[in-house]
């Protein structure tokens, strides 16, 4: 049972795996509000989420950002970034928000893209962490 319940923190999957974005916002909230205001992002400035698992990063990073600003969340999970899709429809109509499915290792962003970024709860599950970290912002 374990060991299905760390396979869905790892790669969220279905119901279960809908479950599991639930219990990350609760239980991530507070450490990913604190690393947005460690970022000091300004209105119109461009960021990403890496991992956004539940997404209450985005929302916190949308509203950090304002109207003139982006935000990318890159996640492994589809079924994140489905969940994500239908929770943030206006936002990625009026393009504010790009959501990818794709790894922190080989992200579908250009260097110097972002004004910052967050991850948490992440590295963990990555298995070339230089890789990872070699990313640059702007």
């Amino acid at each position: 049972m374990l060991g299905g319940f760390a396979a869905q923190l790892g790669r969220p999957t279905g119901l279960r795996g809908r479950l599991v974005a639930i219990m990350l916002n609760r239980a991530n909230r507070g450490t990913i509000a604190m690393a947005i205001d460690a970022l000091d992002l300004q209105p119109g400035a461009v960021a990403a989420d890496l991992g956004f698992g539940g997404g209450v990063g985005l929302a916190l990073l949308l509203e950090r950002v304002g109207s003139k600003g982006r935000i990318h969340g890159v996640d492994f999970s589809p079924t994140m970034v489905w969940r994500a899709a239908g929770r943030f429809k206006r936002e990625i109509a009026n393009g504010r928000l790009q959501l990818d499915v794709g790894s922190i290792t080989q992200l579908p962003l250009g260097d110097g893209s972002l004004h910052g970024a967050i991850t948490i709860n992440t590295i963990y599950f990555i298995s070339e962490l230089d890789r990872a970290f070699a990313e640059r912002l702007a």
